[in-house]
């Protein structure tokens, strides 16, 4: 059996859910090695004082990950060829990350890419014989396969998408794209300038997808080795109890799934929404921490009456549109 490495791209949103998501995916996966857990150096301390010591991972500075890869890097770069483009910088750099993990120092033949903000709630195996195994979705977004064609000159493949929570690479296969990319006659220099410049498309709509790019090429170049197999996901898991639910619901949950993912924006009811709220609501309060009493109590008044000078306003309107009572 092949070991394998993961690697676990971490936001902001998601510093105070990933202690949680190591201790799952350590208990979940055999032959696991090391979990590399990328994210912003201010996020360490955080992260480090909820994960056991003896456990093996490392934090690793996703600004630090390779010399030409970074979140300023992106923006700029995102910023001079995708002026109009809606999507944040960080938006491009979490799916940098994972493909550009095959050239950084840290990694082995294979590495294992691993959600967030996603939890394994029972022993997942990768490989079977001479396959890769990955979970075949059924999300299709034209623009992603716009951009593969522009930088392979093939679209799309499979009936499937290889959208999904996870994906194990092959760094061999990864290094051999990326370098297929920075030959291509796409604008650019390195293979992130010209990904960012292959999706610069005219449309709203997102036009990268990391996994979408990398299973299409390996449907094309190596044929036969990534073989799908089913996974009981559920994606909503969040609305339950959010992501304070319990152990207990847990296992009960491991019953029928494979994994259970919590996104920030899936708030369950109240008190369980009660860390969404603070975490989406955390400028407000910083900005409320430099103020006094009397600027709070001012800004709330005037808050209050222009919410009820816009209902009564609403109000008026309505009662404007009811038929005229007859005599």
């Amino acid at each position: 059996m092949c070991t394998f490495d993961i690697i676990i791209p971490t936001g902001p949103e998601d510093v105070a859910f990933v202690p949680r998501v190591v201790d799952y995916v350590y208990r979940c996966f055999e032959n696991l090695e090391h979990i590399y857990v990328l994210t912003a150096k201010k996020n360490f301390s955080r992260i480090e004082k909820k994960i056991p010591a003896n456990m093996p991972y490392k934090l690793i500075d996703e600004n630090e990950l390779l010399p030409n890869l970074s979140l300023s890097i992106v923006a700029k770069i995102l910023n001079e060829c995708c002026p109009n483009r809606r999507l944040s910088a960080g938006w491009y750099f979490q799916q940098f990350l994972k493909l550009g993990f095959a050239q950084s120092i840290y990694c082995k033949k294979y590495y294992l890419s691993w959600d967030a903000d996603t939890l394994p709630l029972a022993p997942i195996s990768f490989f079977e014989d001479e396959h890769l195994l990955f979970n075949p979705k059924k999300e299709y977004n034209p623009n992603y396969f716009r951009t593969i064609e522009r930088l392979f000159g093939y679209g799309k493949q499979m009936e499937y998408s290889f959208i999904a929570e996870n994906m194990m690479f092959s760094k061999s296969i990864v290094c051999e794209m990326l370098a297929e990319i920075e030959e291509s006659d796409v604008e650019g220099v390195t293979w992130l300038e010209k990904i960012l410049h292959a999706s610069n498309l005219d449309d709203s709509m997102p036009a990268f997808s990391e996994f979408e790019t990398y299973g299409t090429y390996c449907s094309v170049n190596y044929p036969g080795l990534y073989k799908p197999r089913h996974l009981n996901t559920f994606r909503e898991a969040g609305y339950i109890c959010g992501r304070k639910i319990s152990e207990d619901k847990l296992r009960v949950m491991s019953f029928d799934l494979d994994t259970a993912s919590f996104e920030m924006r899936h708030a369950p009811m109240f008190p369980y929404n009660l860390p969404q709220f603070i975490f989406n609501n955390r400028k407000r309060f910083k900005k409320m921490k430099s103020m006094t009493f009397r600027q709070i109590i001012k800004k709330v008044w005037t808050k209050w009456l222009g919410k009820q000078s816009i209902d009564k306003q609403l109000i008026m309107e309505h009662l404007y549109r009811l038929p005229q009572q007859r005599h």
